[in-house]
């Protein structure tokens, strides 16, 4: 979204760009600039949808698998292209140690549900008679 509110900024701050012939109309500008807004605000509201749902950690994760999905694709698509993109050893390690911590979590298995106790809930119970407590008897 910062891209395209930057775009329109550039654009309105020194004019149309110079791309040579045949370049882009004013409007065309204009449209792209606000079409990736729109499409980067989306994609914010998704994600932002996407922790609501699933929760922080579950949402990194997801994020680390696209990370190496990215990677992967890129490398395929556009190593030939620019050598920036192709496999290195850190991308490697780093692509390895996402898709470790990944494994790692999807097979651990859940904690189990802890009682939660309050300082004020037990005070609570200590001061109440022993036939009100929860789980207690009269003795």
């Amino acid at each position: 979204m910062l891209l395209g509110a930057w775009t329109v900024v550039c654009y309105a701050l020194f004019g149309p760009f110079h791309l040579g012939a045949g370049a882009a109309s004013a409007t065309a500008l204009w449209i792209d600039a606000l079409a990736l807004i729109a499409v980067n605000a989306l994609h914010a509201a998704s994600f932002f949808r996407l922790i609501a749902d699933l929760g922080a950690t579950s949402s990194a994760l997801m994020k680390g698998v696209q990370t190496v999905l990215v990677f992967c694709v890129s490398a395929a698509l556009f190593c030939s292209v620019d050598d920036a993109q192709c496999p290195s050893v850190l991308k490697a390690v780093s692509a390895l140690l996402v898709v470790c911590g990944v494994v790692v979590y999807g097979t651990c298995p859940a904690p189990p549900p802890r009682a939660v106790l309050t300082a004020a809930r037990a005070r609570k119970e200590q001061q109440a008679p022993a036939g009100e407590r929860r789980g207690g008897s009269a003795v």
